[in-house]
């Protein structure tokens, strides 16, 4: 994941910025989680 990665390069960006790159990874995650499950439950029809 890019996010993740500049995250990783973010070590003296405002906290403001990191919050908001942590909250899009998060958001990320939760949407693949998501598709998983749902082509997983469609997978089995």
């Amino acid at each position: 994941m890019k996010q993740k990665k500049i995250l990783k390069l973010c070590g003296g960006v405002p906290c403001v910025t990191r919050d908001m790159l942590n909250g899009l990874v998060g958001r990320q995650e939760d949407h693949r989680r998501r598709l998983i499950r749902l082509i997983n439950e469609y997978a089995k029809r």
